[in-house]
């Protein structure tokens, strides 16, 4: 009888590690390759989940075994995966073997360090997304009000014109932010994430487009459509990463309309109850209340969306800010993010004095600022700033006093500033 050739010994992974050499990530791989009948070659490959990476063409000796590294200069993060063999690079595994990238310490610590990566990228997108829907409705508001063709149409055509710069600005770096961070990783977690990112930034281009056409309309008849897309990436990190204020934080919220009045903010002191000493009461509709000195009188406060209003005074000039911080939900959080808001806003800031109490902040410093009377001047002023926020939290108001620097504290600056309350 003819002898029986002897059979194929099935495909094995015997040894597969990870580490770096030579400033590149290596996962090396020994075993017994799979028959393959002179077919073709056999590939190598790194898997998580469902997807691959670094396939790499297995080279075999005689005995039908074979040793092979698969090269990579990107991060091979610490974590668990699996190494296969197969046919073609995206071909069924003949072969498969686990990989432990680290130990499971170090795997928790890589997957915290991208969870708050991930989470602080969905952070700015809100922040972008937020500012663009606030100034798009808030200034588009101000062009139909003000009349096709006029002056004021164009200040403010103008004025989002400039906003829409830096904003792009700062969308071209959170996109290159995403891209570099796709390119240093290999198979990085929570791929769902990364692509709500990516989705979040193309609907964010676009949506900015929509916002530059309806202010470039003459009539600014029309506003854009939802922005549907914008909101859709913002669901899937909400849900993702449980961001705060949900998707409303998305949407530009309440001050993308501006404060009553024509011009905006002349309204704040209408009908504002009279108080002893010739005060008066003046509110906001978004709850926040202050009492006003003698002597003060209504500004417009149309040039920015979070300034709700401009009280110009003998000795002084009042101005009421209001900031959206949906992150900032306790005291501590709110004085830290009001304490950043300072020196990064302020031209030449210089910090001169702080105090707090129960739901207040109150900030003494001086810094370049323009002049109330004359923007195109700037000059230094003593400024103190009084904030104080709604139970709950998630955004503050801030009361600056903006003063000529030498100039004695006005009589009724304690009481102004204790006046300043947010039920």
């Amino acid at each position: 009888a003819p002898a029986t050739a002897p059979a194929q010994e099935p495909a094995a992974i015997e040894e597969a590690r990870a580490g770096r050499a030579r400033g590149l990530a290596v996962v090396t791989l020994r075993g017994r390759a799979p028959a393959t009948g002179g077919s073709g070659p056999t590939f190598a490959r790194l898997r998580r989940g469902a997807r691959t990476a670094l396939a790499t063409a297995v080279p075999v000796d005689a005995d039908g075994r074979f040793e092979v590294e698969l090269l990579t200069p990107r991060l091979l993060l610490p974590g668990r995966y699996e190494v296969e063999l197969a046919a073609a690079p995206d071909g069924p595994a003949l072969a498969r073997a686990a990989l432990a990238r680290g130990d499971e310490a170090a795997a928790a610590a890589a997957d915290a360090r991208l969870d708050r990566w991930y989470r602080d990228a969905a952070r700015a997108l809100r922040e972008l997304a937020g500012g663009l829907e606030r100034r798009g409705r808030y200034h588009h508001a101000l062009v139909r009000a003000a009349g096709a063709g006029s002056d004021d149409a164009a200040r403010h055509r103008t004025r989002f014109g400039v906003f829409l710069d830096g904003w792009t600005v700062s969308l071209v770096t959170a996109r290159m932010d995403l891209a570099t961070f796709a390119r240093r990783l290999v198979l990085p977690p929570r791929p769902d994430a990364l692509a709500a990112l990516e989705r979040a930034v193309a609907a964010l281009e676009a949506r900015a487009e929509a916002w530059q056409r309806a202010l470039a309309d003459p009539r600014a008849a029309t506003t854009p459509a939802p922005a549907d897309e914008v909101e859709a990436a913002a669901a899937a990190l909400v849900a993702g990463f449980g961001l705060a204020g949900g998707v409303d934080a998305w949407r530009g919220g309440p001050l993308a309309t501006p404060p009553p009045g024509d011009p905006p903010g002349a309204a704040i002191l209408a009908d504002a109850p009279a108080l002893e000493g010739g005060f008066r009461r003046a509110r906001d509709p978004l709850g926040f209340g202050l009492d006003v000195p003698p002597g003060f009188e209504a500004r417009p406060a149309d040039q920015k969306p979070f300034e709700r209003a401009v009280l110009k005074g003998p000795d002084a000039v009042l101005v009421l800010q209001v900031a959206e911080l949906p992150d900032a939900q306790d005291p501590d959080a709110l004085v830290a993010a009001l304490e950043v808001a300072a020196w990064e806003g302020w031209l030449s800031y210089k910090r001169l004095a702080a105090a707090r109490g129960d739901g207040w902040h109150r900030l003494e410093l001086e810094a370049l600022s323009q002049n109330p009377e004359d923007p195109d001047d700037q000059r230094t002023y003593r400024i103190v700033a009084r904030s104080t926020w709604p139970p709950g939290g998630g955004r503050a108001v801030t009361l600056l006093v903006v003063l000529t620097p030498g100039a004695p504290p006005p009589p009724w600056l304690a009481r102004v500033e204790e006046s300043l309350t947010w039920p």
